[in-house]
């Protein structure tokens, strides 16, 4: 069974964007950090944290099914490796800015409009390359291999940034996630170019007409499906519920009851910890009955939301971000497969893009309702999102469409 798990190690393009995948992990948790404790120094308020990230999700909400169109037409290693190089000035200058100490709340929000921007064209060029590489019967295990070793990236950084961020400042862990964004782009330019399945083979560019209709097409055909309907729509409640709790909620509760930079680069250790153990479960998990593992894993990470609201002791929370971490491991891994074995594949871009514009659709509402309860009371935050979270796990476990895939 192990030996069938790392079967995709043996493709040689797997492997450099596995390391690639992998090494961007750790430039985006160096980011992360950094872009959310400046912000804290900047206003010391949770409201401003969540304009902050709903500022990332403008760019997506408005381009994002852009990017599901050119990543089912153009190159799509290509797309990544330029989204790579153009996120290591941005994060340059506000590095300098930050050590000068003449950094400004507008130079996040643009910082972040940019963040949003690249990741239009990554996330459904990420998606729909994986399937370009590595064969049908083995995408699920592909698929947990990139998300562990993002998810390791994610568990190693976390501490050494929130200690970089005390001990030296905000403008280090910036540089150091610049570098990291350099070395993941690198890592993509020796793998050879797969080939794109066009929907028209005399063009290679879309004209915008072109690309309006294929969007449409895209939409149509998500909206024409079902149960794909019913899971990318469940999905999307999902981000709603956890984007805000878990991007500001941890933050705030980290400096407020336990400390400050330190302990939030800990709780999101436990975090990652958890999803990475979540995704070794999942790709060794050997089922046809995906929508089975979705609820439970949906209802797994829902209560310990739940739980979170009520605990008082960090050893409590980092407890609890580990198992919402497993539950998130186990959901992601069989959700990104059974989209992509369901999806035709000239249509998986924009199956990608659809998923993310629906993310980037709720996550938004998620932050700004999230940063403002959260500055009234911290624990009704976790509660009423967990138990909101739990509910959508049992409407996958009795809706029919899901419950047959």
């Amino acid at each position: 069974m192990a030996s069938r798990f790392l079967e995709p190690l043996g493709s040689r393009d797997f492997r450099l964007l596995l390391a690639s995948q992998g090494i961007s992990g750790l430039g985006y948790r160096f980011y992360y950090i950094a872009l959310a404790w400046l912000s804290l120094k900047l206003t010391g308020s949770g409201l401003a944290l969540g304009t902050v990230f709903l500022v990332s999700y403008i760019p997506r909400a408005i381009l994002s099914p852009f990017g599901g169109v050119l990543a089912d037409r153009l190159p799509r290693r290509r797309l990544m490796i330029t989204a790579n190089f153009f996120s290591i000035l941005p994060l340059t200058i506000l590095s300098v800015l930050a050590y000068l100490d003449i950094a400004q709340m507008w130079h996040l929000y643009l910082l972040a409009a940019m963040f949003g921007l690249l990741d239009v064209f990554v996330y459904p060029a990420s998606t729909a390359l994986l399937t370009t590489i590595i064969s049908l019967d083995r995408l699920k295990s592909a698929n947990a291999l990139l998300q562990e070793v993002v998810e390791l990236a994610l568990f190693l950084a976390a501490a050494p940034a929130g200690i970089l961020v005390a001990e030296i400042g905000t403008w280090a862990s910036m540089a150091c996630g610049a570098v990291f964004f350099l070395i993941s782009a690198i890592l993509l330019l020796p793998m050879d170019e797969p080939g794109v399945p066009l929907l028209n083979h005399k063009i290679n560019t879309p004209s915008p007409s072109t690309a309006i209709q294929d969007i449409k097409g895209g939409l149509s055909y998500v909206w024409s499906e079902p149960m794909l309907k019913a899971l990318l729509l469940s999905a999307g409640v999902v981000s709603f519920c956890l984007s805000g709790p878990l991007d500001i909620g941890l933050v705030i509760l980290s400096d407020r009851e336990f400390g400050g930079a330190v302990a939030f680069g800990s709780i999101l250790s436990f975090l990652s910890g958890g999803v990475l153990l979540g995704l070794i479960i999942a790709g060794l998990i050997r089922t046809k009955r995906y929508s089975l593992i979705l609820a439970g894993a949906t209802i797994i990470f829902g209560s310990g939301v739940i739980l979170l609201g009520l605990a008082t002791e960090p050893g409590q929370v980092v407890l609890l971000a580990f198992v919402i971490g497993c539950g998130i491991g186990l959901f992601n891994i069989f959700y990104t497969t059974f989209l992509q074995r369901t999806s035709r594949p000239e249509m998986l871009g924009r199956v990608a893009s659809t998923d993310l514009l629906i993310w980037t659709v709720m996550a938004p509402v998620s932050y700004a309702i999230s940063g403002t309860v959260i500055d009234l009371h911290t624990g009704a935050l976790f509660i009423g999102a967990g138990l909101l979270t739990v509910g959508v796990g049992l409407f996958m476990l009795l809706n029919r469409r899901i419950r047959q895939a």
